[in-house]
């Protein structure tokens, strides 16, 4: 992480950290890719043409990322997620219901979809 600290308080869902995102991570990234002086600090805290910026304009860079990140990415990402394993509970409950190691995989994504393979599959449809 760079200099300034957390992101913000941080609320991923439960989908996120599982598939190897990092919220304050991308949040980084995309503070970095809006202002390329993200990481550079400011020489004085005067308003003058240069680069680098306060530990003040980080913060306040981190916040208004970290919204963009809660409002559209994360849904985005876990509608996504929530999508995948649908289809995957279908291809696997597709291969035999009696065998105990389909058994035991459809169970586990039932589980991992939290309120149950239906409103995945709710959404998969709705894409």
């Amino acid at each position: 992480m760079r200099r300034g600290g957390r992101a913000g308080d941080v609320r991923p869902g439960p989908d996120l950290k599982a598939n190897g995102m990092d919220r304050e991570t991308i949040i980084e990234a995309m503070c970095l890719t809006w202002r390329h002086d993200f990481g550079i600090d400011r020489m004085n805290n005067e308003l003058t043409v240069g680069a680098g910026m306060s530990d003040g304009e980080r913060d306040f860079l981190r916040r208004e990322m970290g919204q963009l990140f809660d409002h559209h990415i994360a849904p985005a990402v876990q509608q996504a997620i929530a999508a995948e394993r649908a289809a995957c509970l279908s291809i696997v409950e597709s291969h035999g219901k009696d065998h105990a190691k389909v058994r035991y995989i459809a169970t586990d994504i039932r589980s991992r979809n939290g309120d149950g393979c239906e409103d995945a599959a709710s959404v998969a449809v709705s894409t």
